[in-house]
């Protein structure tokens, strides 16, 4: 079984239940409503809005930091929901990440790119990638210390365009590129599971576009806690 990880960051605040509802909405547009929804594994309830909401509005708080969070599953496709908002001391972006298993990928790609943009303008995305994952690494640490990396499908938004910026992007040979909301996606292949997509063609885009921004993996290979020095990206948190 091979898995597909979809992956967003906003700086937005999206702790109401309309941010919730519109996570759902969408996931309905495409008919993959979850099953099962919870906190831990294993999720034993079933999934509704109203208990969405209701999870989604009563987070943990632990020394003044705030976390709201949801995990939600289906069976058929098989797809794991990871859903995250922060506030508090150390300020952190919020996260949406969904992860497809499969064993054969007929129109699921195409599927989870139109679902990567639609969130991607929803939450005002600064950040976002999709990648098979057996093909990605990325260096420890969060948005606020490195870019996570170079994956098949990359959302890049105009603070982090301007950031790297567009000369140091256009050295690496794209697939395609797209604009999305604010930023643009930026692709490696056709689909994820193309050869030129790897480890080492990460590597290589990050060496391309300057690979202070992102880490060096390589260090990270004999010493997976490594820090290595990156250049952390301007991202405002002011509205967290």
């Amino acid at each position: 079984m091979k898995s597909i990880r979809l992956n967003i960051s906003t700086a937005e605040n999206i702790s109401s239940t309309d941010h919730i509802d519109n996570f759902f909405c969408i996931m309905e547009k495409y008919d993959i409503l979850p099953e099962k929804i919870g906190l831990y594994d294993p999720l034993k309830t079933p999934y509704s809005i109203e208990e969405a909401r209701n999870l989604w509005i009563n987070p943990s708080n632990v020394n003044g930091f705030i976390r709201g969070y949801i995990s939600a599953e289906r069976k058929k496709p098989k797809i794991k929901y990871c859903l995250t908002w922060h506030k508090g001391t150390p300020a952190r972006v919020n996260s949406l990440t969904l992860f497809f298993e499969y064993k054969d990928n007929f129109g699921l790609t195409s599927m989870v790119q139109n679902i990567f943009k639609d969130l991607i303008v929803q939450f005002k995305a600064v950040h976002g990638s999709i990648s098979e994952m057996s093909r990605g690494r990325a260096i420890t640490g969060t948005l606020l210390t490195r870019i996570p990396g170079i994956y098949w499908c990359n959302f890049f938004s105009k603070t982090l365009i301007d950031f790297l910026s567009e000369a140091a992007l256009n050295r690496v040979s794209w697939y395609s590129t797209e604009p999305v909301g604010d930023g643009k996606l930026y692709l490696l292949a056709e689909n994820p599971e193309d050869p030129s997509v790897s480890i080492e063609s990460d590597r290589d885009a990050r060496v391309l576009i300057g690979i202070d921004y992102f880490g060096d993996f390589t260090l990270c290979l004999t010493d997976p806690f490594a820090q290595p020095k990156t250049i952390a990206p301007p991202i405002n948190l002011s509205k967290l």
